[in-house]
This record gives C-alpha cells, sequence and structure tokens, in this order.
C-alpha cells in the first residue's frame, strides 16, 4: 500500500529454512512503488518470488 510518498507493507506466508532466506523493502520513488529483495548473508541458489498487487475500489 502507498500513499504516493510513503509505502508500507505486510509480511504474509513468511517460509525460511533454519535461517531468514531474504529481506523485502518498499519505497516510493517519482510515482512508482519500488520493491527490494536483497539475500540474506550467506544464501545462494535460485528462490522464486511471486508478487500480487491488489486495487480495492
Amino acid at each position: 500500500m502507498q500513499d504516493n510518498s510513503v509505502a508500507y507493507s505486510n509480511e504474509y506466508g513468511v517460509m525460511y529454512d533454519s535461517e531468514l532466506l531474504v529481506s523485502i523493502a518498499a519505497t516510493v520513488s517519482g510515482g512508482s512503488v519500488n520493491i527490494t529483495a536483497t539475500p540474506e548473508s550467506g544464501i545462494s541458489g535460485v528462490t522464486t518470488f511471486r508478487w500480487r498487487r491488489e486495487v480495492q475500489t
């Protein structure tokens, strides 16, 4: 969710091995919402992310 200046996010269905796999951040820049996924230290290999956008009317 965003209000054109701040992005708000919520974790849902967080999955991990013995350690957290990735950190997710959301920002607003120039009217766009940017989502950044950063692997945690020591994590390698392939991870698949699926994003879902819902518009409330």
